[in-house]
């Protein structure tokens, strides 16, 4: 049988996540049906496209994710 490969967008997650913030726990458990994770974070600037934390930085919001996982891995 052919390898078949399904991408999920699953925007939404945001510092707290792990706590409830944003989708929160909703977020996470699609999070843990995947077998594999792709970041893809906003690296642009563009005043008419708002972002949660008022300021572009990619190596923030890959940190805000690895972390997020990590707390809501310890709480399962």
């Amino acid at each position: 049988a052919p390898a078949v490969i399904e991408f999920v967008d699953i925007a939404g997650l945001v510092k707290g996540a792990s706590h409830g913030e944003g989708l929160g726990n909703k977020f996470l458990s699609h999070i843990r049906e995947v077998d594999a994770i792709v970041h893809v974070v906003r690296c642009f600037e563009d005043s008419n496209i708002t972002h949660v934390e008022n300021s572009i930085d990619p190596v923030r919001d890959i940190q805000t994710i690895n972390l997020e996982l990590i707390l809501s891995d310890m709480e399962t």
